[in-house]
Formats: structure tokens, C-alpha cells, sequence
């Protein structure tokens, strides 16, 4: 059964995002989307923040050609869950807010 009551986007482009670590030192990685609704989005990268961390995060997408770099989208969420991909990769689900969208 679905519950989710938007729709998401499978896009795949890069997503870097930060959180604080467990002795209070800020963690910065990268990684690239799986897919992306307005209330969230799915990421894989070499280390997902754990479970109930709060982060801040920025989604990039590409140049559109008349513009040397393409527009991002920063916002700040909850980790709400977390799945192992493969050996190298995780994977990490987050509740967000996108930057100048309604709370």
C-alpha cells in the first residue's frame, strides 16, 4: 500500500549535505539523489548520516546551457530512515523543507 501523498521524481543529480556528528563535529559528504517530492528526497552516498539526524542539505542541478552552472536547491530535513546499497554506498530517506517553501 502507498502512503506517500505526493508524488516523487526519479532524478538522479548531486546532493551534498552536512550534520553534526556524535562529538559535535560537523560531517560534510556528498552523494546523488534517487529521487525528489516536495516533501523530501532519497540519497545514496559513500556514508548516510545516521537515523534522527537533522542536516542541511543542497541539490544541484545541471547547467541549463546559457548558464555556466545550473540552479540548487538547499533546504534542511530529518534522516528518517537508512538502507545499505552496496559495499561502497548507503542509502538515506529525508523528511525535508526546501529553502523559501511553506514549513
Amino acid at each position: 500500500m502507498e502512503l506517500r501523498r505526493q508524488t516523487r521524481y526519479k532524478i538522479q543529480v548531486p546532493v551534498s549535505f552536512e550534520w553534526e556528528g556524535e562529538s559535535g563535529v560537523k560531517k560534510l559528504e556528498t552523494g546523488v539523489t534517487r529521487n525528489i517530492s516536495v516533501n523530501g528526497l532519497h540519497a545514496v552516498g559513500p556514508v548516510a548520516p545516521p537515523v534522527g539526524s537533522r542536516i542541511r542539505f543542497t541539490v544541484s542541478f545541471p547547467s541549463l546551457g546559457y548558464k555556466p552552472v545550473g540552479p540548487s536547491w538547499p533546504g534542511n530535513g530529518l534522516v528518517i530512515h537508512q538502507e545499505p546499497c552496496n559495499g561502497e554506498k548507503s542509502g538515506f530517506g529525508v523528511k525535508a523543507t526546501f529553502d523559501g517553501q511553506e514549513a
